[in-house]
């Protein structure tokens, strides 16, 4: 009997250990990490984070170790090649590309982030309504989007420039105009999928507001898919406002960005590369950065390739 005792004792041990394991909250669930452990498993995704910490330091701290003025001139100097006082060369005026290279970054950190925080607010809001609400709503929000979406960026962001005026404002305000429709189809894309689940159907039989359930159960669930948006749409708008600079638009000289270095240095390509050589790779390599990074954060955020990491 005792044999018996100790082995139904041993068992009950047993089965209570192994219910005390499987309630909930007391172990991870297997096969899931938290998102940031799949991101620094990824190297691309490292490499891209390296980049884009790299570019806001720069933007940040750069001009301080600036080893000359933004808009100082060596006429003695001009269009010479990579050297030791002047490691990328300098310019037709004789200023040197590293240190407008420095100031160049904040310009580009500044409209990066202003623009993509007019495109996130836009979109939100009207991919928000137009994604819950449905109906008449939708289709007139949506019709809205797609004539924006319809013109080329560049020939839009144009227009905006000639209606509000060439400043360096009105190119972050052009560009976060420009790229509002795509927030607006992924934020409406997500809540459309959202409001189906049953935490919604819960909030709204309760009496929950139209406004509670938007800010409290809608929006904290497609943020996933807004933050690796929003990482990809920096680098679309640092690359929109270098382009507007190559075209004269927006910021103006002699105030370095790095897009108006390239643009100025296209007239003597062939006798001094150097130029736009430099401005050119820290326009790619920052919006690589961005887009390695973006990949990353998706891989990371969806719980369904999260768990496969």
């Amino acid at each position: 009997m005792s044999v018996v005792n100790t082995s139904s004792t041993s068992d009950i041990t047993q089965d209570g250990a192994l219910a005390g394991a499987a309630e909930p909250g007391t172990t991870r669930a297997p096969g899931r990490r938290p998102w940031w452990h799949t991101l620094f498993r990824q190297k691309l995704a490292l490499t891209g984070a390296s980049i884009v910490g790299f570019f806001a330091l720069v933007a940040l701290f750069g001009p301080l170790f600036a080893p000359y003025g933004p808009t100082e001139q060596f006429s003695q100097l001009r269009l010479t090649g990579p050297s030791q006082n002047n490691p990328f060369g300098s310019d037709e005026f004789g200023r040197d590309i590293l240190t407008r290279l420095l100031y160049g970054a904040r310009i580009s950190f500044q409209v990066g982030v202003i623009a993509v925080g007019i495109s996130a607010a836009i979109g939100v809001v009207l991919g928000l309504v137009a994604g819950y609400f449905g109906g008449w709503i939708d289709n007139i929000v949506s019709l809205l989007m797609d004539v924006l979406f319809a013109f080329p960026t560049i020939l839009l962001a144009i227009a905006l420039m000639a209606m509000l005026g060439n400043s360096l404002g009105n190119v972050m305000i052009a560009i976060g105009l420009v790229n509002a429709p795509t927030f607006m189809r992924v934020v409406r894309g997500s809540v459309l999928s959202v409001r189906q689940m049953t935490y919604i159907e819960s909030a709204v039989s309760v009496g929950a507001s139209t406004g509670t359930i938007l800010r409290r159960h809608v929006f904290p669930n497609i943020t996933a898919p807004l933050i690796v948006h929003a990482s990809l749409n920096f680098a679309t708008a640092v690359l929109a406002e270098a382009s507007l600079a190559y075209l004269g638009l927006g910021n103006k000289p002699p105030s370095p960005s790095w897009g108006s270095m390239v643009s100025s240095s296209y007239g003597f390509l062939q006798l001094a590369p150097w130029a736009a050589i430099a401005p050119g790779l820290a326009i790619g390599i920052t919006v690589l950065g961005f887009n390695l990074l973006g990949d990353g954060l998706r891989d990371a955020l969806d719980p369904r390739l999260r768990n496969l990491s």
